[in-house]
């Protein structure tokens, strides 16, 4: 990720993916929404044509779907949205101790630049069948956080039930158990 992109997020607060990245974050819900609209184009033909079987209650039932596949793609549109921290360290002092969070918490750490870190959780989980890739934006006194299904594999996951959460929150308590543990040793 090259500084300029680094400066854009920094303003945005929005992860940045490339095409092909972005193509496979949003795979499922174009999947699910073709589907979607497929299914209520064919029953809207249907109500139109055999007018005498109209069912309302059945129309108002499959015109959800659209709906929910719209809900899906805002659901997926806001998980790229990092999650700001605020520290009382300088951008050297944030890199070193977001390092040492990722390998307190046993997270592969893929990239690893002075403003940008990006690495993969420990393991997949029940409720997910893929891990997640970590990214971690680096400045004087904040830090941008955020956490996706990993799209790097074939396999993707529009919903991971809570665990990009949940990887938030370890992380939070992680890094902040650390930094209070550092200020004790200083």
């Amino acid at each position: 990720m090259t500084t300029l992109q680094q400066k854009e997020i920094l303003k945005s607060k929005i992860l940045y993916l490339s095409k092909s990245r972005k193509w496979r974050y949003y795979i499922d819900t174009l999947i699910l929404t073709g589907i979607y609209i497929f299914i209520f184009s064919k029953l809207i033909i249907e109500f139109i044509i055999k007018s005498e079987k109209y069912n309302p209650a059945g129309f108002l039932f499959f015109s959800l779907f659209p709906i929910l596949a719209i809900l899906l793609f805002y659901h997926q549109k806001n998980g790229l949205k990092f999650v700001e921290i605020n520290t009382s360290l300088l951008k050297q002092g944030n890199h070193k101790l977001v390092i040492e969070t990722l390998e307190a918490l046993h997270w592969k750490i893929k990239i690893n630049n002075k403003g940008f870190v990006e690495a993969y959780s420990d393991c997949s989980w029940p409720w997910t069948w893929e891990n997640q890739i970590i990214s971690i934006i680096i400045s004087d006194k904040i830090i941008l956080f955020n956490s996706i299904y990993n799209v790097e594999d074939s396999a993707g996951q529009a919903i991971t039930w809570g665990q990009n959460k949940r990887n938030i929150k370890k992380f939070l308590k992680t890094f902040f158990s650390l930094m209070e543990n550092q200020k004790i040793t200083e």
